[in-house]
């Protein structure tokens, strides 16, 4: 029986269309969840402007430290995700202690904290 054409992945937008393996019929239409900013994880979440879509959730690539940069692209131990890219925040002179905290000129970043070398 044919009922629901927006949401029935075996009568998606008609009577007998049926949504491949990996996708999901959202409003009519067959999408993948993953990878569709329109229907990021379920059907009609959108990622707000300054996120991107990963693995079938909004991410921000600029601080996810789970996806710095770009999708997968993890922060190791002691490293943090600043401006899309992977920083020590213990040694970095741009990211001292936290992101965009710029050290002084003739100042290293030691332990998160600006110095005088």
């Amino acid at each position: 029986m044919c009922m629901n054409l927006n949401m029935d992945n075996l009568n998606c937008g008609k009577c007998g269309k049926q949504c491949k393996s990996g996708k999901q019929c959202c409003k009519g239409k067959c999408v993948n969840i993953q990878t569709n900013r329109s229907n990021c994880g379920t059907c009609g979440y959108t990622c707000i402007n300054t996120d991107h879509y990963c693995n079938g959730k909004c991410v921000n690539l600029k601080t996810d430290i789970l996806n710095c940069g770009s999708c997968g692209n993890k922060c190791g131990l002691n490293l943090n995700c600043c401006n899309w890219k992977i920083v020590n925040l213990h040694t970095n002179e741009k990211h001292c202690g936290r992101c965009q905290n710029n050290c002084k000129k003739d100042d290293a970043c030691m332990n998160g904290i600006c110095e005088y070398a």
